[in-house]
């Protein structure tokens, strides 16, 4: 049907009038209207996913972007990032609603030019007026406004749902936030000094990270510091005592978003704090003026190179990321090699050819010699696009060596998990200028106090690298009684499928797909909101400041929605075999009360993701199980085995939403 948006008026008066300018009819996933506009005069942009009216159950979904933001086709679930990995529109025809998407206000990494850096935009405002006009044009097309409507999102726009929620009473009545801070209201501790510790253990330990990693895997030593320098145990105990989840120590040579915030905030962080910058390397107190051969295999010092190669998105199959194939994501270089050098967070200025004057920051590197990078505003938007080989970069990584040190010189007496860097309320090292050290404006989060008047519920993942446990914890008082917290176990920051194989041993083998936690999670909160019927929370969480986090052993302890499971080789941890030699691998299986019952146990036995095995006698009618298979390796060396169990909360064989998984692993050696 022809839809009329000339009679809407913006409650928000900072948005001109709305303006549609595609209107498609889409089959996929499930038919539905998809709507294309913005708001005159700002950079607002949005998606609007509206099913057939018998599909209509009266409510709306809001996702928002993690990272800064930025884009409107994020959780397209067809070709966006989030939809194809996390859900998306997908999620809508079973909750009877319509979906909302916005850019938060910007386009990629560049501020609105009317908002600038108002950040209450980009938080909060830019979301609310999109769901408001939606809720105009869904009284069109169904002749009724919904009755309720519901915002979540993950990392940074979980943050910004907080916002949502907190800061606007007239759109949704819930949200739903994953894998976010909610303890630290500043990036001062949430995205500042304590990812310097993650920087930090990344460059001082290198390539013994994988003796790190195989002590702290089932049947190891349990004991990671064995072997390293007085130097790398600094920095792994420094990371640890900032709260750093153990079981994710594979992640340290491959940092996920941390390292992409640094690309963003660089040069804002240099901005607001310069003198620490100059003094690291020249005031005593500072490891770059008191040890500078600590840096000499590192430091690179305004080192001129030459582009020899660019690469576009599609060529490192990130087109679902960035929404364009051509994009140039990363270049070649000539001139330098990582043995000369720490190229990650080194500062990258083109100096000639048509892109001359471009500043970008690098965010992973190759041995090869590519170079990724990020950067902010209309850099980070262009990254290397007209780049050409030839073209010359000046790297000079200075700045992110001395940030990898920063925590040592912002230290919070206060906090229980900065005891080792004071004593008796008396910093160790000199302090730097108390500074806010704020995130870009697009980021949009600022401060909340958990004062809202609709329902939260908090999803934290255990072995999120990114966002760390220690940070995850709602404001005391006002939030009683109006927001749940659920730990997901074995869960990365990013979906397992963007986490890099680590060795021989498949993320899938590693961690769990969360995407039917995320569905679920909206299921239950529209249960709470409208029915009274409150998620069940996890219980029995124990964490020290700085140190592990542990849950409680079984599910009736634990609850939450997420089975518990346990794997065995031989009864232990850990077995020791000969070639060819039967191994029993053993498991058990609990689903907490209320959580549905489990519909499917896999096997797999070597850590390459295959899963080979499965237990045909599940039926779906039982919440707790147990069960071995046995296996004979032909291949002498360590091999890793996982069982993946996965439940549903109707106990439905075939579903294929609304999935909930968890996993456990053993060790197995084999010697000839």
């Amino acid at each position: 049907m022809d839809l009329d948006v000339t009679d809407y008026r913006p409650t928000d008066d900072f948005f001109g009038a709305p303006y549609l300018d595609r209107d498609e009819e889409r089959s996929e996933p499930t038919p539905h209207q998809y709507l294309h506009g913005g708001f005159e005069g700002t950079g607002t942009r949005f998606s609007l996913y509206f099913p057939p009216a018998d599909g209509y159950r009266g409510r709306f979904i809001q996702p928002l972007e993690g990272g800064l933001g930025g884009s409107e086709h994020s959780y397209d679930s067809l070709t966006g990032a989030m939809g194809l990995l996390i859900g998306g529109y997908d999620f809508a025809p079973g909750l009877g609603a319509y979906m909302v998407e916005s850019n938060q206000g910007h386009v990629g990494s560049e501020l609105c030019p009317k908002a600038g850096d108002d950040a209450t935009v980009y938080a909060y405002r830019a979301s609310a007026e999109t769901a408001r006009f939606a809720r105009h044009l869904a009284v069109q097309l169904y002749g009724v406004a919904p009755h309720h409507g519901y915002v979540f999102g993950g990392s940074g726009g979980s943050g910004r749902a907080a916002m949502c929620i907190e800061h606007v009473h007239d759109v949704w009545a819930g949200a739903l936030t994953f894998m976010g801070v909610t303890a630290a209201p500043t990036v001062e501790r949430a995205g500042g000094p304590p990812f310097s510790t993650l920087y930090n253990a990344q460059r001082v330990i290198g390539r013994q990270l994988g003796d790190v990693v195989d002590a702290l895997e089932p049947g190891g030593s349990g004991r990671p510091y064995d072997g390293l320098s007085t130097a790398q145990r600094d920095a792994l105990r420094d990371l640890y005592r900032s709260g750093f989840p153990r079981g994710v120590e594979y992640l340290i040579t491959h940092p996920q978003g941390q390292i992409g915030l640094w690309g963003w905030s660089a040069e804002q962080w240099y901005r607001d704090d310069p003198g620490y910058y100059e003094r690291f390397w020249t005031e005593p107190g500072h490891l770059g003026h008191d040890d500078p051969a600590a840096f000499a295999a590192d430091l690179i010092v305004d080192r001129k190179v030459t582009v020899s190669k660019v690469v576009t998105a599609g060529e490192l199959g990130a087109v679902g990321a960035l929404q364009d194939p051509n994009l140039v994501w990363g270049i070649f270089i000539d001139g330098i090699t990582p043995e000369e050098g720490f190229l990650q967070g080194s500062s990258i200025k083109i100096v000639s050819g048509r892109a001359a004057g471009r500043q970008l920051w690098c965010i992973g590197s190759s041995r090869a010699g590519m170079l990724l990078a990020d950067g902010i505003g209309a850099d980070g938007n262009a990254r290397f696009a007209d780049v050409e080989p030839g073209d010359e970069i000046v790297l000079d990584n200075r700045q992110y060596l001395a940030y990898c040190y920063r925590y040592r010189h912002v230290v919070d007496v206060e906090d229980p998990a900065m005891a080792h860097l004071h004593v008796d309320g008396r910093a160790l090292y000199p302090q730097t200028e108390a500074v806010p050290n704020t995130p870009p404006a697009h980021m949009g989060i600022y401060d909340w106090q958990g004062r809202y008047t609709g329902k939260v519920l908090t999803v934290q993942h255990t072995h999120d690298s990114s966002i760390w446990p220690r940070l995850h914890a709602w404001p005391e008082g006002e939030a009683q009684g109006r927001w749940v917290l659920q730990w997901l176990e074995n869960a990365e920051h990013v979906p397992w499928q963007a986490v890099p194989r680590a060795g021989r041993v498949a993320a899938s083998t590693r961690l769990v797909d969360w995407k039917g936690n995320v569905e679920q999670g909206l299921h239950d909160l529209v249960a709470w909101v409208e029915e009274g019927t409150a998620p069940p929370t996890t219980r029995g969480t124990t964490m020290a400041p700085g140190g592990a986090l542990r849950l409680a052993p079984t599910a009736a302890e634990r609850g939450g929605i997420q089975p518990v499971v346990t794997a065995l080789a031989n009864g232990a941890a850990r077995a020791d075999v000969k070639l060819g030699e039967p191994v029993t691998l053993s498991m058990t299986a609990e689903v907490p009360p209320g959580a549905g019952t489990i519909i499917a146990v896999q096997w797999d036995v070597d850590g390459t993701g295959a899963y080979p095995y499965a237990d045909e006698t599940v039926d779906g009618t039982k919440t707790s199980l147990a069960g071995s298979v046995e296996h004979a390796y032909g291949e002498v060396g360590t091999h890793f085995v996982t069982v993946r169990v996965t439940s549903h909360r109707q106990g439905e064989l075939g579903a294929t939403s609304r999935r909930i998984e968890n996993l456990a692993r053993a060790r197995v050696v084999v010697t000839a």
